[in-house]
């Protein structure tokens, strides 16, 4: 597939060969249109010579990149260009979930992780996409635990459109599909849970529940040998959650789960069960996790048959290309046997459901819930809170004003015990009414705590006021304190001695970021007997640079090449993404500086610029999120203000990623030293 690399496929110009599988290469690429680099995964040459696959495809591909959801990797675009057949998909730095595995997992991250995969699984279900290949392999792990489902490109539409084969075919993987799937039976949202099951059966015993010589000896082993008990081979496992992974892999699919959004609740309750000494390890007397020889060659064999043969049933008929030998070999049809149940079953006890602690209603605005901002943030705290507290999430999205009240309002009619608001600024004042309409509900607004009152106004029911709210809590970020961070990394990076900021507005949610970088330059400077400059900002006379908006990208441009003729090789800009984004583009392409970023870690967010960011100053708020659902749930919740802080780790810098060889240990070692003087109160990081 190396003959890819360097040509254009479509508007996407192909770099480098990131990974490869059993039915597709991916490719890092770069789109010049929307200077962003994308992951295009290539499909095998010969399907292109089948319209039947191609009109199958393109179908499948149109419902795929209408799957909007945090926890599915987006599809952008899908085409065909000579005998090339190919998906466009986010680019994403992430390892997988099967990286993961063989190490010690904590039972509630398991609970985390499966109620995030199965949430995922959920909403596709919802649009009709069965999955077909759930496996860890196809589950990236971006920024951390947040969890991206991936490679949906085999996936069939159950409801609402023509049919291209004759019955449902047995593609996936063996040592994780189902026994419907491995007899050539249509597959449903079902054949996903058992799936699912077998990574939760992975991620607590350490190894796939079948194994076996072929992949056919497998799927044999998944329709007819009983499962072996996960408490035979790691007794730790509490006997809750034992009964959790039976029921996801009971062979008849009216015997599990019938929604991948149940196993994930029952999983969640049974870990609230475990003692807290519970780890992921295979116990004494458990069959080890490395491979033997034996197996090892049962691995090899079974990566040969993945990569060669195209599993399609056509009326019960496998198509097998040829795998072994010196030359092409025709394809043969071997008919598939019939092949039966296991003869017994064992009924399992009904699992009591178990209400949630609360539930937690979130609105979003403008960008929805996966814009890799403050909003996706506020999910990843509320699903945190699912997997570690036992509350129920839900969220509802609006793009203009008039919607934010309306979705609050509806919150309200769905009698949710907490409400949060993630960008806070946008309806204060609907927050406002709604918390003195319903005193007996809860309300966190992101990033606000309630504005003065403008003339005319109401206090309380039409703005904020001095007076808090009791059951009104907002959440502030102390974010001078990563920015001094920052400020004490660039100026212990620079090369030219200039290091630059600017803001959008000269508001204190701007300004407080650029007093933190402009004394951590100073306190380097005071260290080291340096004498390096902040262009931009003064923190003393409150004088600097501001685009007076955070909505042109020519704003920020402009500021970034004025710092940059200035000689600063190091800026933080502080306004929003798109201003900020200009920046970042001019820095880019004049490759004279590198970037500092805001509010989330830019290097993920803006992955365009990963190459030229050196680290990013965050608010945590997931962390804060989680932090005032923990509050509704321990009966402690009252109004006010909670700061994020370095302390509570609710503000923080981020990984250096890309970037890492500029910084050396001992800059990383005072760092760390600084970052502890200011929790500890020695360090003031505003002016």
């Amino acid at each position: 597939m190396e003959q890819h690399i360097g040509r254009t496929i479509g508007s996407y110009r192909i770099l480098e060969q990131i990974g490869v599988g059993g039915m597709a290469t991916v490719y890092k690429a770069y789109q010049a249109s929307l200077d962003r680099h994308v992951a295009v995964k290539i499909l095998p040459a010969h399907l292109a010579a089948d319209p039947n696959f191609f009109e199958r495809f393109r179908r499948e591909g149109r419902a795929v990149a209408n799957l909007e959801h945090p926890h599915i990797l987006p599809v952008y675009d899908f085409g065909q260009e000579g005998n090339l057949t190919f998906l466009v998909m986010r680019y994403v730095e992430a390892g997988t979930l099967s990286q993961l595995l063989g190490q010690p997992v904590g039972l509630p991250r398991i609970a985390d992780l499966i109620a995030q995969i199965a949430s995922a699984l959920d909403h596709a279900h919802e649009a009709g996409i069965v999955h077909r290949d759930v496996k860890p392999s196809n589950v990236l792990m971006d920024r951390g635990d947040w969890v991206l489902l991936t490679d949906f490109g085999v996936a069939r539409m159950m409801e609402g459109t023509q049919h291209l084969t004759a019955t449902g075919v047995g593609i996936g993987t063996p040592a994780y599909m189902s026994p419907e799937q491995g007899m050539g039976k249509r597959a449903d949202r079902r054949s996903d849970v058992y799936s699912l099951g077998v990574m939760l059966y992975e991620m607590l015993v350490g190894r796939v529940p079948f194994e076996a010589e072929t992949p056919i000896a497998v799927l044999l082993k998944h329709i007819h040998d009983p499962l072996p008990l996960p408490r035979a081979l790691n007794p730790d496992i509490p006997e809750a959650v034992e009964r959790v992974v039976l029921k996801a892999m009971a062979k008849d699919p009216e015997d599990r789960f019938q929604t991948a959004g149940d196993l994930g609740k029952a999983l969640e309750a049974a870990s609230r069960l475990a003692p807290v000494s519970f780890r992921h390890a295979p116990q004494a007397g458990a069959r080890p996790t490395a491979p033997s020889r034996r197996s090892a060659k049962a691995v090899r064999l079974a990566a040969i048959l993945v990569a060669g043969v195209v599993l399609m049933t056509l009326g019960g008929v496998v198509i097998r290309s040829g795998l072994l030998g010196g030359g092409p070999v025709s394809p043969t049809l071997t008919p598939v046997p019939t092949l039966a149940p296991a003869p017994t079953r064992v009924p399992l006890a009904p699992i009591p459901p178990e209400a949630p602690k609360a539930v937690i209603g979130l609105v979003v605005p403008t960008g929805g819930i996966n814009d890799y901002g403050f909003n996706a943030l506020a999910w990843k705290g509320v699903q945190a809170a699912k997997a570690k507290l036992g509350v129920e999430g839900k969220y509802l999205e609006g793009e203009q004003q008039s919607e934010y009240a309306r979705n609050i309002r509806q919150f309200m009619d769905d009698k949710v015990d907490l409400v949060i608001t993630t960008v806070g600024w946008l309806f204060p004042a609907d927050t406002g009414r709604a918390a003195i309409d319903n005193p007996e509900r809860r309300f966190v607004i992101v990033e606000e705590s309630f504005p003065d009152c403008l003339p005319g106004e109401q206090v309380g029911r039409d703005c904020g006021s001095e007076v808090e709210l009791p059951n009104v809590l907002g959440l502030r970020f102390a974010i001078d304190e990563p920015a001094f961070l920052a400020g004490y990394l660039a100026a212990g990076v620079t090369k030219t001695g200039k290091v630059g900021t600017f803001g959008g507005l000269a508001i204190p949610n701007v300004t407080d970021f650029m007093d933190g970088y402009a004394l951590g330059v100073e306190l380097y400077n005071q260290k080291h007997g340096a004498n390096v400059v902040v262009l931009g900002w003064d923190p003393y006379a409150r004088e600097g640079l501001f685009a007076g908006n955070f909505d042109s990208a020519d704003d920020g441009r402009e500021l970034a090449e004025s710092l940059m003729l200035q000689g600063a090789d190091i800026i933080l800009p502080v306004a929003g993404p798109i201003v900020g984004g200009g920046a970042a583009a001019a820095m880019m392409e004049s490759g004279e500086a590198y970037l500092i970023g805001v509010d989330t870690d830019w290097a993920l967010t803006a992955p365009a610029y990963a190459d030229i960011t050196l680290t990013s100053a965050q608010k945590m708020v997931d962390v804060a999120v989680f932090e005032a659902i923990k509050r509704v749930v321990e009966g402690s919740f009252s109004g006010g203000t909670y700061m994020a802080t370095l302390a509570n780790g609710g503000v923080g810098i981020a990984p250096f990623h890309r970037l890492d060889h500029q910084v050396p240990d001992w800059l990383k070692a005072e760092l760390e030293e600084i970052r502890q003087s200011i929790i500890s109160g020695v360090i003031q990081t505003k002016p």
